[in-house]
């Protein structure tokens, strides 16, 4: 092993130890919903059935009442009765961890390693956002696997890429985020179509244009399509794979993580605000300076992480998990272009 590769591995290792210091901590019942996941749980593996009902209020027993994480927290009762709390941070710890590497991996593989580590840092201090043992941790983790499976097998999509429905069928019974596979493999289609059709102008945009534009993309509209239609495999079928657009419509109640980073700011000490501030401006801007191999998919989600984390806090993630395979990408081709590769 030479050197650099030994140093390059160094790198990440201590990468990886800065972000699980923010990952392994003491769980706080009070705070982190994980009871009432647990008792979802067990209520479910007992009784064989998901209950339809708000049954732990006392005022509203049988409101109507959508569970749309009813998987995760039967993966958290099943972890718990196994290894107790423990085994819950270790399992939330892994899949986060595991996310992190993938969207590293490709920051290094579409753009530079040494960019990928020097924006690891800031990236982790958004990441830790969000760092408790939720539903939401098997989006982070599905996030950062579709986008793997569409940059490196998207370009020539084979069978492999269709791995992503059963991923999908998962995603769509553990969190709510469920949406964002679709919608990022709907961006990745629409870029392809719009690079092809702009790379034959001036050409005629005739039937047999569109014919060979369906052919060489007729894979990724055929997973587009099973995409959607295992969204409505879940306990409450149409209503279940609408609800992520329906939820906000009567959410009864105002809670930290739902508020806007700049309205939290001169509320209370958050680390990962001023942080947020500093990259979601600079990933936008990036793209200023890679305009010859401008990214589409890369834009659309830029914007989209960078609007829904600027409208709440529990979006940071997301925009973390966006911007260090995006700002590595955009920055590497802008420093190739100076002669100052890295």
């Amino acid at each position: 092993m030479n050197f650099t590769k030994f140093l390059k591995i160094l790198i990440v290792v201590l990468i990886l130890v800065f972000y699980s210091l923010g990952l392994i901590h003491q769980i706080n019942l009070t705070a982190d919903d994980l009871g009432r996941h647990l008792k979802n749980g067990e209520i479910i593996w007992q009784s064989k059935n998901i209950p339809q009902t708000n049954f732990y209020s006392y005022t509203y027993p049988n409101e109507p009442f959508l569970n749309h994480h009813w998987l995760a927290g039967l993966i958290f009762y099943f972890i718990f009765n196994l290894a107790g709390f423990n085994g819950l941070i270790i399992l939330k710890t892994i899949l986060l961890l595991t996310a992190f590497l993938i969207v590293f991996y490709i920051a290094s593989k579409k753009g530079s390693f040494w960019l990928a580590a020097i924006f690891s840092l800031p990236i982790i201090f958004i990441l830790n956002e969000r760092t408790d043992v939720r539903p939401e941790i098997f989006s982070y983790f599905l996030i950062a696997l579709f986008l793997y499976f569409l940059l490196f097998y998207g370009p020539k999509p084979g069978l492999k890429i269709f791995w992503l429905v059963p991923l999908q069928l998962f995603w769509v019974n553990t969190h709510i985020y469920f949406p964002i596979g679709i919608l990022m493999t709907g961006g990745y289609i629409l870029t392809r179509l719009f690079r092809n059709f702009r790379s034959l102008a001036p050409k005629a945009l005739g039937a047999r244009l569109l014919k060979n534009q369906f052919q060489e993309n007729k894979k990724l509209l055929l997973l587009l399509l099973l995409l959607i239609l295992v969204s409505f495999i879940n306990p409450a079928g149409l209503k279940g794979a609408l609800y992520p657009f329906q939820i906000f419509q009567d959410y009864g109640y105002q809670i930290v993580e739902n508020k806007s980073p700049f309205f939290l700011e001169n509320l209370m000490a958050d680390p990962a605000i001023p942080f947020f501030k500093i990259i979601a401006p600079l990933l936008l801007v990036s793209f200023l300076f890679n305009l010859k191999r401008f990214s589409i998919f890369f834009f659309l989600a830029s914007l989209a992480v960078v609007l829904a984390g600027a409208q709440m806090v529990r979006n940071f993630p997301l925009v973390g998990l966006i911007a260090l395979p995006v700002l590595s990408f955009n920055l590497k081709t802008f420093l190739d272009s100076l002669g100052a590769s890295l």
